[in-house]
C-alpha cells in the first residue's frame, strides 16, 4: 500500500504543480470510487465526478475485487487530498497518515 500512497501523492503533487488542483476545492477532500467484483471501477453515484481522480486510475494497473473469505466484494476505495499537500509538504510524512487512503466493504 505504501507503494500506492507514494504514486497517489505524486500525482497529486504534479497536478498541483500544473495548476489544476488547488487549495480552495480540493483541501482534504476525498475522492470516492467502487471496484466492483470484477474489478471494474464505478463511480460513486454520490461522489462529484473528477477528472483528477479518474486521470490517475487510469494511469494505474487493472484492479483487483477484494477478497473476503475466499470470494470476490465491492469495495468503495476513498482517496484524500491532505491539505498539507499545499504547504512545505513532507511526503514522508503524509506517508504514515492512515486516512490517505481507505478501503471500505460494500454489503451485498
Amino acid at each position: 500500500m505504501d507503494n500506492f500512497k507514494i504514486r497517489w501523492l505524486n500525482y497529486l503533487k504534479e497536478t498541483r504543480d500544473e495548476g489544476l488542483l488547488n487549495k480552495t476545492r480540493y483541501a482534504d477532500h476525498v475522492f470516492e470510487v467502487i471496484v466492483a467484483k470484477n474489478g471494474a471501477l464505478i463511480e460513486n453515484r454520490h461522489a462529484q465526478k473528477d477528472r483528477i481522480l479518474f486521470d490517475f486510475l487510469r494511469k494505474e494497473k487493472s484492479w483487483a475485487p477484494g477478497i473476503r473469505s475466499g470470494r470476490p466484494i465491492a469495495y468503495l476505495l476513498k482517496l484524500k487530498v491532505p491539505k498539507e499537500l499545499f504547504g512545505p509538504e513532507n511526503l514522508k510524512e503524509l506517508l504514515v497518515r492512515s486516512d490517505l487512503i481507505k478501503q471500505e466493504f460494500l454489503k451485498q
